[in-house]
């Protein structure tokens, strides 16, 4: 008769427990994404050679995009809503409330308390979350060590139609590595959200130093990319209603 070895039954338990929820955590995300895509109109989503003459970034260095295998990251999301389910306030107003939403939900997260306790200090940066949910957003104005507002603009397009852009920089100065752009497009029937991720290499802009090029990173950046759209447009339509 085989003998009982505790230790053995405990480690099959426990990689049977751990394979389990790792399965059903994979399933959750996998419906998760699926919802969302449904949802949320994919722009774009793409690695393109990145040269001198690309209007991809303002931020990113075009002279030293001079490697032929030099690539860059750039994937774009938007939603709309009728005009007239959300807050009576201009296109950058409503970009500030957006803002002020997902900014504060992201220093909610494991990762948000991670960088806010290893980057706390810098100047002009917003840590503490109830501050951040009364942020302007104004250019040189941060959140928790790690956005910087570089670019606040307004003006109108297609005739009366608001358009409000923040753009933030991930990083500082030459270690630059990547660009969120937000954009409000507002008329008098639909406005539309749109959020821009723009990636690269600081230092030698290859591609295999991009973690988009990792497809679980990939994917989990998507999933946050359009849950961020998700929440921020629902956040602004439970204010109209309060």
């Amino acid at each position: 008769m085989p003998s009982f070895n505790p230790n053995t039954t405990f480690l099959i338990i426990a990689l049977s427990s751990t394979a389990v929820a790792s399965a059903y955590a994979y399933y959750s995300l996998s419906s998760e994404h699926a919802r969302l895509s449904r949802l949320i109109t994919k722009n774009a989503s793409s690695f393109s050679p990145y040269t001198s003459s690309s209007p991809l970034s303002t931020l990113a260095d075009p002279t030293r995009a001079a490697a032929s295998d030099s690539e860059i990251f750039v994937d774009s999301y938007s939603l709309a809503a009728p005009t007239s389910s959300l807050p009576d306030e201009s296109a950058a107003k409503l970009l500030t409330l957006f803002l002020r939403v997902g900014m504060s939900g992201f220093r909610k997260t494991p990762q948000g308390h991670l960088i806010a306790f290893v980057r706390r200090g810098l100047k002009n940066h917003v840590y503490d979350f109830e501050e951040i949910r009364k942020m302007d957003f104004e250019e040189g104005q941060g959140v928790v060590g790690t956005y910087l507002v570089v670019k606040r603009e307004e003006r109108r397009v297609e005739g009366e139609k608001e358009l409000a852009i923040a753009e933030f920089a991930f990083g500082e100065g030459k270690h630059v590595a990547a660009e969120l752009i937000f954009k409000v497009v507002k008329g008098d029937r639909d406005t539309m959200i749109e959020s821009t991720t723009v990636m690269w290499d600081p230092l030698t802009f290859k591609r295999g130093k991009l973690l988009m090029n990792n497809p679980f990173l990939r994917w989990a950046h998507e999933i946050t990319a359009m849950s961020l759209l998700e929440k921020g447009l629902a956040a602004l339509q439970k204010q109209k209603l309060a």
